[in-house]
């Protein structure tokens, strides 16, 4: 089983501000913004339209912690407005639309500058790890806070992993007939477009292939006492460091982010460098796999 690390979610240029880990453990992936009309990428989804619970709406969530707007190609939104488009992709939770088709199952299209890695190599059984850019909140006396002592260096938060996708079924957007329920995917908003000639759509299994009671998609709940083992922890970042300086329960395995050869000194000692620039990392190891699989197993998941 091959394992990809897939950055996915608000960053640092992509947004600007850290998607928030709440005081019960849910992690709330804020989808990166959709590209501007003259992109041509897909903008039928409008923030005001997300949610991350039952009648729980992403864009009263950021109001609440005084995150009303963010920034995207040197332009500041209003999450509220209908001009803030966003690109939901992986698309791992059914609530996070009120409208789902009942046959739906969670989806996840790669960038296309990362169709040369994935295409050909990532096969049905395959396993994708989704990290982010993840802040604690709190209370504070009456406000909700992004919490200053959940920080790195520079920046607030860390690089953690929120959720997990087991490939059941592949879908290429400009050649297959797709099915109805794949219809909300962005990829599949743009099929008939010339951008879209090397798209590709990962759909989850229903339930994973080494433990049939679990799905095969779904996002983690964070526990602070899991973070004490190295082996269960969601924290990528190493504590004092910079954010892409990460501590893993391995060493020394090949990595890659390009088609043609694995990362160049990715390893700095025990600390693993993920690169500054760029989405998918793939790891070809019967460790990673044994890491990944005990990561899923120790937590509770959303779906």
């Amino acid at each position: 089983m091959r394992v990809v690390l897939s950055r996915k979610g608000f960053d640092t240029k992509y947004g600007g501000i850290p998607s928030p880990i709440l005081e019960d453990g849910r992690m709330v992936s804020l989808p990166i913004p959709a590209g501007t009309p003259e992109s041509g990428e897909d903008r039928r989804r409008r923030y005001n339209e997300l949610y991350y619970g039952q009648n729980e709406r992403i864009v009263d969530l950021m109001r609440t912690l005084g995150k009303d707007t963010f920034e995207s190609n040197g332009q500041s939104y209003k999450f509220e407005s209908d001009r803030a488009r966003a690109h939901l992709d992986p698309d791992l939770l059914r609530i996070a639309l009120r409208s789902r088709n009942l046959r739906w199952k969670p989806l996840f299209g790669p960038t296309e500058n990362k169709f040369s890695l994935l295409y050909g190599r990532i096969g049905i059984g395959d396993l994708f790890l989704f990290f982010g850019w993840f802040q604690k909140v709190k209370h504070d006396d009456d406000r909700l806070v992004l919490d200053p002592d959940d920080c790195n260096t520079n920046y607030g938060g860390k690089h953690r992993i929120f959720g997990y996708l087991q490939v059941g079924r592949i879908f290429e957007v400009a050649k297959d007939r797709l099915p109805e329920w794949t219809s909300s995917h962005p990829h599949v908003g743009v099929k008939d477009k010339q951008e879209s000639k090397h798209n590709i759509i990962y759909a989850a299994k229903s339930s994973l292939t080494f433990a049939q009671k679990i799905s095969g998609a779904g996002v983690f709940r964070y526990e602070e006492k899991k973070e004490k083992n190295p082996t269960t922890k969601l924290t990528l970042t190493k504590s004092s460091h910079c954010m892409t300086d990460w501590e893993l329960p391995f060493t020394g395995i090949d990595c890659w982010n390009s088609p043609d050869k694995p990362l160049t000194k990715p390893w700095r000692g025990d600390c693993f460098k993920c690169p500054d620039i760029g989405q998918e990392l793939l790891f070809e190891n019967p460790l990673v796999e044994q890491w990944a699989k005990k990561l899923i197993l120790a937590h509770e998941i959303r779906k």
